[in-house]
């Protein structure tokens, strides 16, 4: 199967879709969003697939206007509210007149497709001047990360290098990205697993550093390292096996350092979290 079969599977979309519902009002990403839209008439979702969250809004807020883009045509179709416009389309190439919307959001979208900073430099281009730009992925590019497909022996013998490198850029801030590629996992639904579609490593420290070389002031900005998701997977991580063990023992200060609000480790959680404003 190709990325786009799967994305049109309606497997995929059930788990996309039921995990936006069982997770949002304890997520501070969505909270994040949901604070947002109360100031914003105008809200723009890249990659909504079915809508899930778009869903959400359309319920508690009146007379907004709410549209969701997705390259997937058979996950809008499942979008049945109608005062959610929606249109299947490519991120990385908004059909949107410039400065159009007063918050644009990106949930989960863009670890899933080549060359992301194409799609941000969109989305910041249809927000409007002092709109927010709000964006949530897995912080694939942090050194703590386990990434999709690899053993916890890989994780160990990768954390060196990037540390190193995550030293290097708090004094050298990156002009660009800089998101890894990542090998597919799998092509197939029936072998899922989180982020198994995932084709980058996205980057907190990085997407920060991005977003204000672009002239974007940030707002707020979390790598999930207080969050209790983020606590319920270190101890889960924990009791496996020896070499997962060895990780969290070598790991421990990093993580006591970063709940510390010290650079870089500040922004070596699992999740990436951006707030920021135009």
């Amino acid at each position: 199967m190709t990325l786009k079969q799967i994305w049109n599977s309606q497997t995929y979309q059930k788990i996309a879709a039921e995990k936006v519902v069982r997770k949002w009002k304890q997520n501070p990403g969505y909270q994040s969003i949901l604070k947002a839209s109360q100031q914003a008439k105008t809200i723009l979702e890249c990659g909504c697939s079915s809508g899930a969250f778009l869903s959400i809004l359309s319920q508690r807020l009146k007379k907004k206007t709410l549209v969701g883009i997705d390259i997937s045509y058979r996950a809008l179709t499942k979008i049945k509210t109608k005062i959610i416009s929606k249109t299947q389309a490519d991120i990385r190439k908004l059909p949107i007149a410039t400065s159009s919307f007063d918050l644009v959001y990106s949930v989960h979208a863009l670890e899933h497709i080549n060359h992301p900073e194409r799609a941000i430099q969109e989305m910041i281009r249809v927000l409007k001047p002092k709109g927010q730009l709000i964006i949530i992925c897995p912080n694939l590019g942090s050194p703590l990360a386990k990434l999709p497909g690899k053993s916890w022996q890989n994780t160990l013998l990768m954390l060196p290098s990037k540390l190193f490198l995550s030293l290097k850029r708090v004094l050298f801030a990156e002009r660009h990205l800089n998101w890894k590629s990542l090998t597919l996992v799998s092509t197939s639904i029936s072998q899922y697993e989180p982020d198994f579609d995932a084709v980058n490593q996205p980057s907190l420290q990085t997407l920060i550093q991005y977003l204000k070389y672009n002239n974007l002031t940030i707002i707020n900005y979390s790598s999930g390292l207080d969050w209790q998701d983020h606590l319920n997977k270190a101890n889960h991580y924990a009791n496996k096996n020896i070499i997962q063990k060895m990780f969290q023992h070598l790991t421990s200060p990093i993580y006591w350092l970063g709940r510390r609000n010290i650079p870089p480790f500040k922004y070596f959680g699992f999740m990436c979290l951006v707030v920021a404003q135009k």
